[in-house]
C-alpha cells in the first residue's frame, strides 16, 4: 500500500471487484446533437455564419445558449471556433486634478514617483 500511496480499504475494493476502475466516462449527448442534420445541410447550403444558424435554430425551439451552436459548427467545419479578438486597453483620461498636476510640474514628479524617490 504504501508503494501506491493508496489507501487500504481502496486496495481491497478494487482487489475485490477484480479490477482497477477505469475512470473513463462515457460520451455525453450534447444540445447540439438533434439539431446537426440541419447544421450540416445549411452548412453544406454555404451559411457560415454560427450566430445566425443560432438564430434559425431558436426559432424551431432551441434552448442552447450560442456558444454551444459555435463550438457544434466548429466541430463540423473541422477546426476551432473562431472568436472576436479581444479589444485593446482602454485608456482612461486624467482627472483634471492629475492633468493640472502633469502641466504645472512639467513631468518631473512623474518621473521621480515613477522611480521610486518620491513618495
Amino acid at each position: 500500500m504504501r508503494e501506491t500511496g493508496l489507501s487500504r480499504n481502496t486496495v481491497r475494493h478494487w482487489l475485490r471487484a477484480g479490477t482497477a476502475p477505469t475512470w473513463c466516462k462515457g460520451e455525453r449527448a450534447r444540445i447540439t446533437d438533434s439539431f446537426v442534420p440541419y447544421l450540416v445541410r445549411r452548412l453544406d447550403k454555404g451559411e457560415r455564419n454560427a450566430t445566425r444558424l443560432w438564430r434559425e435554430l431558436q426559432a424551431s425551439g432551441f434552448r442552447g445558449g450560442v456558444m454551444s451552436v459555435r463550438l457544434c459548427v466548429a466541430a463540423l467545419r473541422g477546426g476551432p471556433p473562431r472568436m472576436r479578438p479581444a479589444p485593446g486597453p482602454v485608456w482612461r483620461r486624467p482627472s483634471p486634478r492629475r492633468t493640472a498636476q502633469l502641466l504645472l510640474t512639467g513631468g518631473e514628479l512623474i518621473l521621480l514617483r515613477f522611480r521610486g524617490h518620491v513618495g
